[in-house]
């Protein structure tokens, strides 16, 4: 990894980024366990004193480089994915940046800010230094009905890996939590992320999928996405880390003509 990145840098000079996470459907799906915020402490900081000084250790092993004096920049930017209170801590105490799936919801963005910052001020570090990315799972189309339909099984999916590890200090209200606990403990892994699979269906049986919706998603035409977009900048989300949407080339690829021309040129 810090090859890969000093090599990113390299060629484009000096824009090369890092985010990492615990780790979801890719490690469950083959019966591993997500990592330890141990894990990726040290996992981190090896990454960071290989590429500003060609030594470090990971898990107690040496690990030695050759090249580090030839980067662009002695630290490339590595940004924490987090969902629960103890992460968006570390977060705040050793990345750059974190990026934060808790949701849009004002009491939510509050809380996960705060959170970050208290980080950040343990570590000695001033809290506007470790920027602070909120994910969102978007869609945009012409037709508001059709944008939410498409982001249901992915809200669906940020729904159990947020709250997989336990409801508190996730700003969950006290009449869903048990709902929520349900969901967790009987989501279908195999059908993660699926349109038709189980998991959405059951999420509106339980009667959370508004509720999701509301938390999670950034989804309609042009007009509700800016509506949304400035009432979660209200808040204190004023970096949105979002991916193209659709199914499918074309509609990913209206996806970013209506953002570029439609929605980013109105919001600041």
């Amino acid at each position: 990894m810090a090859s890969f990145l000093a090599s990113l840098d390299t060629l484009t000079d000096g824009r090369a980024f890092m985010d990492i996470a615990s780790g979801d459907s890719a490690v469950f799906n083959i019966g591993l366990k997500a990592a330890t915020r141990a894990r990726i402490e040290d996992y981190v900081t090896c990454v960071r004193e290989l590429i500003a000084k060609g030594e470090a250790t990971y898990q107690d092993r040496p690990q030695r480089v050759r090249w580090s004096s030839t980067v662009v920049r002695p630290r490339v930017p590595i940004s924490i994915c987090a969902e629960g209170p103890k992460t968006l801590h570390l977060g705040g105490r050793i990345g750059d940046g974190v990026v934060a799936g808790t949701g849009l919801l004002p009491e939510v963005i509050k809380d996960t800010l705060a959170r970050v910052h208290a980080g950040a001020r343990e570590a000695g570090r001033a809290p506007e230094d470790v920027e602070v990315w909120f994910t969102a799972r978007s869609s945009l189309h012409d037709d508001s009905a059709t944008a939410i339909e498409n982001v249901k099984a992915s809200v669906s999916s940020i729904l159990n890996h947020s709250m997989r590890f336990g409801l508190e200090g996730k700003s969950v209200p006290d009449d869903l939590r048990a709902k929520i606990q349900a969901y967790v403990d009987n989501y279908a892994l195999y059908d993660h992320v699926l349109h038709e699979g189980q998991n959405p269906k059951r999420m509106e049986a339980l009667g959370l999928t508004q509720y999701a919706l509301d938390r999670f998603a950034l989804a309609g035409n042009a007009r509700d996405w800016i509506a949304r977009i400035e009432q979660v900048a209200s808040a204190g989300a004023t970096r949105l880390w979002l991916t193209a949407s659709g199914r499918g080339f074309d509609e990913q690829a209206k996806y970013l003509r209506i953002l570029g021309e439609e929605i980013m040129r109105r919001v600041p």
